[in-house]
């Protein structure tokens, strides 16, 4: 078992470290940088995992940090440290739905000029003439990212 001023200092240390690569995505997100977004989800995740890992820690021994006179003084931080994290957590998921809204929105704009320009079909009526149909052909874009 950790000793909990050490399960403090190092949830703040995982807390900062992920705010760090939350701060790096959204400068990557607000310049367009999507590889650079696909390369910081590995660490981002592993953080985000680690981090959930020690919160749990942390709320399993409460009542021994809150006893433990040197992890007690750092509560104030973690508290602190959570704040400021939980604004950045808020930010990148803005940004993230802001990201994905605008790919939809292009994805609409592109399907919608398909069907303004795709020709109608043509096919053969009960007659044997050939025939325009009214509607336009079907259109499939995969709009999954």
């Amino acid at each position: 078992m950790i000793h909990p001023k050490q399960l403090v200092e190092e949830t703040k240390k995982t807390m900062a470290t992920l705010e760090s690569l939350l701060a790096e995505e959204n400068a990557a997100l607000k310049e367009h940088q999507f590889e650079k977004v696909g390369e910081l989800l590995e660490s981002k995740k592993n953080m985000s995992d680690r981090l959930h890992k020690l919160l749990h820690e942390v709320k399993s021994q409460a009542h021994i940090i809150k006893s433990n006179p040197e992890s007690r003084g750092l509560l104030p931080e973690l508290e602190a440290s959570w704040g400021t994290y939980e604004k950045s957590m808020r930010r990148n998921e803005m940004l993230l739905r802001a990201a994905h809204q605008s790919t939809t929105n292009f994805l609409d704009c592109v399907r919608d000029a398909i069907n303004k320009n795709r020709p109608a079909a043509k096919t053969y009526g009960n007659s044997g003439q050939v025939e325009e149909k009214a509607q336009a052909t079907s259109c499939l874009i995969n709009t999954s990212i």
